[in-house]
This record gives C-alpha cells, structure tokens and sequence, in this order.
C-alpha cells in the first residue's frame, strides 16, 4: 500500500465509522442520551497559538532560541510534509463527504452525539497503524480528532525513516492549517517528544514556553522567526541574538 493509498483508506474508514455511529442513533421509544467519552481540550493551545503570551527582549541574549530551532528541526525544518498533518486533513475530507442517514425508514431524525473510532493503515507495513477516533455533536463532525500512532511514518523523504509512536491530538481550522499535539517517540532518531506545532499556509510553526510565557517559532533559511505577544522578531540561534523583524538586522541576523 503506498502512502496516498493509506490516506485514502483513512478518510474511507472514518466515513464508514461515522455512518455507523449515526445509524445507531435514538429510535423510537429510546431517549437514553449517548454515552459520549471525554475529548481532549486544545482551547489553550489553540489560544497560545493566536496570541502567545510571552514577550521577546531584544537587548537580552534569548536561551531558548536554540531549543526553538531544535524542535522546527526535529519536526522537519520547517516544512509542511509531516505526513500525520496530511493523514489529519485527508481523513477529515473522508468524514466531512460521508453520506449520513437522512431520516428514511425506521431511522429518526434526530440530535446525534458520539465518537467514532476506527483502526486504520498509515504506512506500507502491516504494523504501521493508527487508532483515531472523531467527535460528533449535534450530528455534525467537529473539528477535533485523536488517537494512538503505531510506527506511523512521520515526515516525507527522511533519511533515517522517521516514524511516531504514541498519543496525537488534531484539530483543524477552516480551511487546510492544522494543529498537531504529539506526545510518545520517534524512531529512526530516537527521541521522546512532547510537542505541538501548527501547520499554516504550507509552513510549520511550533510553540517554546519561554520563562515570559508561551512564543511561536518557525524557521526562515538559517534564521528563527518568534511570533511573541510584543511583535515578530528574527533570532539567530547560534548567537542567540533577536531583532525586531520590521527593523534593519545586524549582520549577523541576516
């Protein structure tokens, strides 16, 4: 099975999951709610992402912009072929053109809440597999989705193999950006990673917690760009150095 292949059967699988899930919906004569798990909460990461709450001090050497520019590494450098984002939004298109029930026969029309969870492919082998699961309110998918990674393959092209073991959180904007929580480790560099990161415009950002709070980060060729709640600023990481980003770098932020 080839990766689109994978993507494919991702999206198809949540489609019939979501069907099934919507067919066993409240007959007649049954007014028991759903028993509905508890979903993940992303409303802090998804505001540390629109506003992030530490500040950046341009006359003061920044320690953690070498962590920043670790982490955009280990993610990719930075650009956007993490295949468990592109998994996310293809399945999502799977689910969001799934054929519901419509009320015909002995089906009610009626509120639907409820997760559906499915076990699907994501790579080549017969191990490479993912439990997601996606929530359902008012009958209508939501944006959020979760589950296990088991040796999903993780960026395209790498050299070593890198794949991902562990839980994942996903939610998606409208549109095609995505938000990513990974918690567990990654094979072929053999890291524990505990990271989030926003896939926005075809670029990856992710997020450092700073001793002012939580700052933005993405890579720009050698640079690191901070997204900071006092501005934009462009870092060198070798030199810790930061400078407003509308204003004239020294050299050696250039």
């Amino acid at each position: 099975m080839s990766a689109s292949d994978g993507h494919r059967a991702l999206g198809g699988a949540l489609a019939v999951a979501v069907a099934v899930a919507v067919a066993s919906a409240t007959l007649p004569g049954c007014a028991r709610a759903p028993d509905v798990p508890d979903t993940p909460d992303v409303s802090r990461l998804l505001s540390a992402y629109t506003a992030p709450s530490g500040t950046v001090d341009s006359s003061q050497p920044a320690s953690w912009v070498e962590e920043g520019a670790t982490q955009v590494d280990l993610l990719g450098g930075g650009q956007a072929h993490l295949l468990l984002a592109r998994i996310a939004a293809n399945a999502l298109k799977g689910v969001d053109e799934a054929s519901l029930p419509d009320g015909r026969g002995e089906i009610v029309r009626t509120r639907v809440d409820g997760v559906a969870t499915v076990v699907v492919a994501c790579g080549k082998a017969s191990n490479e597999t993912a439990d997601v699961s996606v929530e359902i309110v008012d009958g209508a998918v939501t944006p959020l989705m979760w589950g296990t990674s088991h040796a999903c393959p993780l960026l395209q092209g790498a050299s070593p193999r890198v794949s991902y073991d562990g839980r994942f959180t996903m939610y998606r904007y409208p549109g095609t950006d995505v938000l990513v929580r990974l918690e567990g480790t990654l094979s072929g560099v053999e890291a524990d990673v505990a990271v989030d990161f926003r896939l926005s415009g075809g670029r990856l950002e992710t997020r450092i917690a700073t001793p002012t709070g939580d700052v933005i980060v993405r890579r720009d060729g050698a640079s690191v760009v901070a997204r900071a709640a006092n501005g934009t600023f462009r870092c060198n990481p070798a030199q810790r150095e930061c400078a407003r980003d509308n204003e004239v770098a020294p050299p050696s932020l250039r």
